[in-house]
């Protein structure tokens, strides 16, 4: 029986700056690796313009990318706060929502804009 391959989960930040390199990362996670991969997105309000772009860097391979809704901060946040301080409170508020599994081996490796789990058995 041939060894089952490593899957990596890359959640990825909200804003399509975010989305795109994690996207990239994927791609060259599966093509230069063999992994396999599913991109976690946290999406507020996806435009057409996002939607056509996970099309498009998805297409070729299979990369499925799971959107996450972002958490409600309204009443955590003021409406006047600076953008960097949303999003941090945003993934703070929304990380929590995403199963993980709750055994090991899973390990967590933080980036600027996004961590990835990975797991042997991600049943993702």
């Amino acid at each position: 029986m041939p060894p089952k391959k490593l899957h990596a989960a890359i959640l990825c930040s909200p804003g399509v700056g975010h989305l795109v390199p994690v996207l990239l990362l994927g791609r060259r996670l599966i093509n230069h690796h063999n992994l396999h991969v599913t991109v976690l997105a946290v999406t507020t309000a996806t435009s057409t313009a996002e939607s056509q772009l996970l099309k498009s860097l998805t297409a070729d391979i299979h990369l499925p990318v799971i959107q996450i809704p972002a958490a409600d901060i309204s009443e955590v946040v003021s409406p006047d706060s600076k953008v960097f301080t949303k999003i941090c409170v945003m993934m703070r508020e929304t990380i929590p929502t995403i199963p993980v599994p709750p055994y090991p081996p899973w390990t967590l490796f933080p980036t600027s804009s996004s961590a990835i789990f990975s797991h042997r058995n991600l049943g993702i």
